[in-house]
């Protein structure tokens, strides 16, 4: 609902997987997806229809034989779609963008949002949905998070890290109640990741002219199939200052 009743320009950024590994995808939907001509709002509608349960078996199956895979976009820090911890995030994300897109196929809404990077022409003045994950963020910014999760002084000194070092990038992080924020933030590991996951955004919206704090993803492979059009592209910043 929060989604559908923005209007752009804005950027969103979503700390979960927008899709899965090819090669996990190959063997649950027992095709080549690739060869096949999908891209990722076909996964999305296949993960509309599977219960938790049986995402949850089918992992289970593939892991054993293949390991936990990550996907071409994914960075080393990154963790696999196929984590243990990762299966219901994965699932009931890619289930909300079936939806989404459901309720604006059709409609001129449909023209407000973009998912990077299935278009590769963005729109600024639409809402971009971005894949992050906060803990890459802070590990490319060399902010030590050990402990973040469990421990409120440990949130409050990463996110004046953050805001510090960010502001070097020439992002100017301004809050009108600074105060407040460290006080949501202390109480809560995910109001930080928000936060960070807000921070992420609005560097990946000022790297547009091309300043290179970003990695983009690379031209379709020498098979003629382009990855990332399926798997998708994890956006987090690349040698920001240390």
């Amino acid at each position: 609902r929060k989604l559908l009743s923005l209007d752009g320009p804005a950027v969103v950024a979503m700390d979960f997987p927008f899709s899965m590994p090819v090669e996990f995808a190959n063997f649950w939907l027992q095709q080549d997806v690739l060869a096949a001509g999908w891209e990722m709002p076909s996964l999305w509608a296949a993960a509309a229809g599977i219960e938790l349960e049986q995402f949850k078996d089918l992992r289970d199956e593939f892991v054993p034989q293949h390991g936990e895979l990550r996907r071409a976009g994914d960075p080393p820090e990154a963790i696999s779609p196929l984590n243990l911890r990762m299966r219901p995030m994965t699932l009931r994300g890619m289930q909300m963008l079936s939806r989404l897109r459901q309720r604006t196929a059709g409609h001129e809404a449909m023209q407000r949002f973009q998912v990077a990077p299935l278009q590769p022409d963005l729109n600024l003045d639409v809402v971009t949905l971005l894949e992050i994950m906060p803990g890459v963020t802070l590990d490319r910014f060399r902010i030590n998070r050990t402990g973040y999760k469990e421990n409120p002084e440990i949130r409050q000194g990463v996110l004046t890290k953050l805001f510090c070092k960010s502001r070097r990038e020439g992002l100017p992080v301004r809050f009108a109640d600074r105060a407040g924020l460290y006080q949501i933030c202390r109480a809560s590991d995910d109001a930080t990741d928000a936060i960070i996951a807000a921070v992420t955004s609005a560097l990946w919206v000022i790297d547009q002219p091309g300043r290179g704090l970003f990695v983009y993803p690379p031209d379709a492979g020498a098979d003629g199939h382009d990855r990332t059009m399926f798997e998708g592209w994890l956006y987090a910043p690349q040698n920001p200052v240390g």
